[in-house]
């Protein structure tokens, strides 16, 4: 819940179930219901106006949205389709229809006909710009998931976007609260947004950083070129006769019923850049290569960030604990008297443990720098044995880091074969 005790008795009440999904928001001011918005399997979304009834809103999908108009005022539903150009980090940019459903898009100088019903422009972080953009009607609400493809919550100038996991606040570029999977990049802070570096990454989640597809960039230049390639699809299919041409001034772009889609330019040719398919699996094939959000020009350099980082991580206080118990059980002091066939030193957990523990019916193997020997006194048995133990914990930690740090090596060197 989020209180607002400074503009009155506001506050923003959220239900989840217990996976973590959520299932309602429900906005109070001055503790009177304003609204509640239900999430629904599937994208779809229910909204009820203070105690009015509750109504489909939204059905979303992947291009877009079906926005109910009547929502708010009706109870038959009336469906507009809207679809959302995105760029290379997911983010919402522009909000479009097609309201007279003439295959066209058309910009009008009225917020009731215009077709554009949303442009977006955000700062490096996520913060939108404000300015003379076009807005959608007043009767319609506008799509609030933007920035990243999440929603925003602007509810009492709020203006923090809902990641799942945490909460994101664009305006100071940090999270509300620490990251789940803090362990596991303790290079950074665990309040850092994609990195520090969010032209670069994306956090889908709010948990793990993502890179967007292989070094991709969208310039003023590449909006130039889409412009021109709706353009000129545009005139193609007026000289197919697909299609009347639209009224002078109006920027136009085909937006076509299914029967109609080979006849046409294919949407894919008007999309702006996405992320790969499998953003989850992605890793930039290089050089360079990026690991934990630097940049690496060599397979070498490479190669040792992960060896640091994975040893970092596996070795620990019972690493500490196994070094002691083999210095404990090396034979680093002289005896006073050798037995022939014997070793020249003994231990000081043998010296400690010597005849302290008793004696053995039955003699007990031991490893000493002469091989396999036996013995009777239980101290020798676990003097002797306490720095076997150790090697082993050093053997086996040694190892994991070697095959963690091979492993994520071939998985970003290999992630293109």
């Amino acid at each position: 819940m989020f209180w607002n005790k400074k503009d009155g008795n506001n506050s923003i009440e959220f239900l989840y179930d217990a996976a973590g999904t959520k299932l309602r928001k429900t906005v109070r001011t001055n503790g009177t219901i304003t609204y509640v918005q239900d999430y629904l399997a599937g994208g779809i979304e229910y909204r009820q106006n203070g105690t009015g009834s509750k109504r489909v809103e939204s059905v979303f999908h992947p291009e877009g949205r079906y926005f109910n108009v009547n929502a708010e005022v009706s109870t038959t539903i009336s469906w507009r389709r809207e679809y959302n150009i995105k760029d290379h980090l997911g983010n919402t940019r522009v909000v479009i229809t097609d309201r007279d459903a003439d295959g066209v898009l058309d910009i009008t100088g009225s917020a009731a006909t215009n077709e554009v019903l949303q442009e977006q422009h955000y700062y490096a972080f996520g913060l939108v710009f404000e300015g003379p953009w076009v807005q959608n009607d007043a009767a319609s609400r506008d799509n609030r998931y933007l920035y990243n493809g999440k929603e925003l919550n602007d509810d009492f100038g709020l203006g923090w976007n809902d990641y799942g996991a945490r909460w994101y606040d664009p305006a100071v570029a940090r999270w509300n609260a620490v990251d789940p999977l803090a362990d596991k990049m303790r290079r950074w802070s665990p309040f850092n947004y994609a990195f520090d570096n969010p032209l670069r990454f994306i956090d889908p989640d709010g948990m793990a950083v993502l890179e967007t597809n292989d070094r991709v960039i969208y310039t003023g230049q590449d909006a130039s070129d889409l412009f021109k390639k709706i353009q000129n699809a545009q005139k193609r299919n007026n000289d197919k006769g697909d299609k009347s041409s639209s009224a002078e001034g109006n920027v136009n772009a085909s937006l076509n019923s299914q029967s109609e889609t080979e006849e046409m330019v294919p949407y894919e040719e008007f999309a702006f850049v996405n992320l790969p398919k499998n953003a989850e699996n992605k890793t930039t094939a290089g050089p360079p290569y990026f690991y934990n959000g630097k940049q690496y020009d060599d397979e070498t350099s490479l190669y040792f960030a992960i060896l640091l980082d994975q040893t970092s991580e596996q070795l620990g206080i019972k690493d500490a604990a196994a070094v002691l118990m083999i210095v404990a059980g090396l034979p680093l002091k002289k005896k006073r008297f050798v037995t022939p066939g014997t070793s020249k030193g003994t231990s000081i957990l043998s010296e400690s443990l010597g005849d302290k523990l008793g004696t053995s019916s039955s003699r007990l193997p031991t490893l000493t720098t002469k091989g396999l020997k036996y013995t009777t006194k239980i101290g020798r048995f676990v003097a002797r044995w306490v720095p076997i133990i150790g090697w082993g914990i050093l053997a086996y930690d040694v190892g994991s880091i070697l095959y963690n740090t091979q492993s994520e090596y071939n998985k970003i060197v290999n992630s293109e074969e």
